[in-house]
């Protein structure tokens, strides 16, 4: 299930996403800038070719002056060259905007991803039955007996209860939620079938409740989220399965551990236990950190004296400022709390050093904002403070 580290986490990859993407718009920036005096090639007059060249080079060495304009004292560049550089900024700007509200939206839209893997893998073994019922129904027609190897997973309660949800079904059919035949048959031949967990259950001829959801968990445990083949294919066609796999995991098994034998139903898993408060969580954080990008990174620049904004690793300068962010902007979540949490991300995500280096920056930082006042904490929190 998602946590509040697991949610820190997401914020930082699309954090780290758009700090590339930032990269790129500010060589588009520069470049169109710059652009502005080429040389017009359907000009039938004659150019100065080298007062353009000047120009352009004016253009280019001066665009990241104007980055920061607090930096600029004065300037000796002619009109057209300023225009030129705003102009370029303007683009850049606006190439930042839009890639900021493009990854809140993915990011709203990755919990609907998450839940939308969460259902088709609980529809799989409902997938792999039709298969089976499907030989069933010839052999039956063909005058055979098809015995106890297809009727134990047909009958099998915790698959029927997954089927029968009303939540899972509505999901299903909403999202179209549908797996390949040829790959869902493939995987049944090929892996399911030669299952010695699962050749032991079909052969059973009288599977008890037990046995019914050993093999559902093992459907899932063991087959769908230990298999190469099937993991190779999940990551294929998601993205995010190789951060998602153990959210999915624990969603799943926790799901089938809500099985009620007296009224053969089961309950679906939220993707916390408390999500609402969660989403409004991640939601807030990434745009609050997006808002205070250039503050954030005054702050930190100014308890790195030996150390050059740009030196530090783009991992731990977003992971600080959402840190700083959390300071700020979540009352109740406890410093000690928020720098423990970046600190384990660091240990997972950053160099080696990282993690001695972030916490000295946020101790700092969190101690000078405390007694300055920027730092509010209420409840738990004020009380960790101390």
């Amino acid at each position: 299930m998602l946590n509040r580290r697991s949610l820190r986490i997401k914020v930082m990859q699309f954090l780290y996403a758009l700090e590339r993407q930032k990269e790129a718009f500010h060589q588009i920036g520069k470049e169109y800038s710059g652009g502005q005096f080429n040389p017009d090639l359907n000009s039938l007059e004659e150019q100065d070719l080298s007062t353009l060249k000047a120009l352009k080079n004016d253009a280019l060495n001066n665009f990241d002056l104007y980055l920061v304009p607090d930096k600029i004292e004065s300037t000796t560049l002619l009109p057209e060259v300023e225009i030129a550089i705003k102009d370029g900024l303007i683009m850049y700007e606006n190439l930042l905007k839009e890639a900021q509200k493009a990854g809140f939206k993915n990011l709203v839209e990755e919990a609907e991803r998450i839940l939308h893997a969460y259902h088709k893998i609980l529809w799989l073994p409902i997938s792999w039955c039709e298969l089976i019922k499907e030989d069933w129904n010839r052999i039956v027609a063909e005058g055979k007996d098809a015995g106890s190897g297809y009727r134990n997973l047909l009958s099998n309660p915790v698959i029927k209860a997954i089927e029968k949800n009303e939540g899972i079904g509505g999901f299903v059919k909403k999202h179209k939620i549908a797996w390949d035949t040829h790959t869902s048959q493939d995987w049944l031949r090929k892996i399911v079938k030669k299952d010695p967990l699962y050749s032991e259950y079909i052969e059973n001829s009288q599977p008890s409740i037990a046995d019914h959801k050993e093999i559902v968990n093992h459907l899932f445990k063991r087959i769908i989220f230990k298999n190469e083949v099937i993991d190779s294919y999940m990551e294929e066609h998601d993205l995010g399965w190789s951060e998602n796999r153990g959210i999915l995991k624990s969603m799943l098994i926790k799901t089938i551990k809500t099985y009620k034998e007296d009224k053969n139903t089961i309950e679906l898993i939220n993707l916390s236990p408390n999500w609402s408060e969660d989403e409004g969580f991640y939601k807030k954080l990434y745009k609050e950190t997006v808002e205070g990008d250039s503050e954030l990174e005054k702050i930190i620049a100014a308890k790195s004296k030996n150390w050059d904004s740009e030196r530090i690793a783009a991992v731990d300068m977003i992971l600080m400022k959402m840190a700083i962010t959390e300071f700020r902007k979540f009352p109740s979540i406890p410093v000690k709390v928020t720098i423990n949490e970046y600190i384990e991300i660091c240990k997972a995500y950053s160099t080696p050093k990282s993690k001695q280096y972030v916490n000295g920056i946020l101790d700092v930082i969190s101690i000078e904002m405390v007694s300055g006042g920027e730092i509010k904490k209420s409840g738990r929190g004020l009380l960790d403070n101390k």
